[in-house]
């Protein structure tokens, strides 16, 4: 990527509300939005179809709700079927900021104790150390981040025109900051140490 690009990427998120109400905690940002899309009754559906593309158990229920820091785990879904007894949760680490932590994840898994539980990394740069064989790290699965927000921009289609340009806005700069991320190779510095 050239110079010049990077400038007109960076020159692009500074224009962006969205993008600079993020900047004073990134990641809380991002699972805040998310949350707000999955307990959104004009969202939940779409989310459900989004999510449900990344659970290691596959299940047919929606999402009843979701909820954000619980055990520190910065989004937490839980799915129902519509029974009161069926629910299945997906706990989402958010990785935009910094670089995902096996350490982190590992005492994430061992700290839930749900057999049924689903586990997603989303991050920017996908971590070597998921193909580490331990059972705690393979409870995670991973997902980029662009491609995550590109499945978003395919299943959301607002119809009230504040929240298309909301997601919109938030679409276009995390696929720009996406973009700012890997250009500096960072997945090749990180992988060496």
């Amino acid at each position: 990527m050239s110079e010049q690009t990077v400038k007109e990427i960076t020159k692009a998120l500074q224009k962006s509300p969205l993008f600079n109400l993020s900047l004073s905690s990134k990641e809380l940002f991002h699972s805040n939005f998310l949350d707000w899309l999955c307990n959104n009754d004009d969202y939940k559906i779409n989310m459900t179809d989004i999510f449900r593309d990344y659970l290691i158990q596959r299940f047919d229920y929606n999402i009843l709700n979701s909820e954000r820091e619980k055990k520190h785990i910065d989004l937490t879904i839980i799915y129902n079927d519509g029974s009161k007894e069926s629910k299945h949760k997906q706990y989402i680490e958010i990785k935009i900021r910094s670089l995902p932590n096996k350490e982190q994840l590992v005492k994430y898994s061992k700290k839930i104790k749900d057999e049924n539980a689903n586990y997603l990394l989303l991050s920017i740069i996908r971590p070597d150390f998921l193909d580490d064989k331990t059972p705690e790290v393979q409870k995670w699965k991973w997902c980029n981040y662009y491609d995550f927000v590109d499945k978003i921009e395919k299943n959301i289609k607002p119809k009230d025109t504040y929240h298309r340009d909301l997601i919109g806005d938030y679409i276009r700069f995390t696929k720009q900051l996406c973009k700012l991320i890997t250009c500096y190779d960072i997945e090749r510095y990180v992988n060496k140490k």
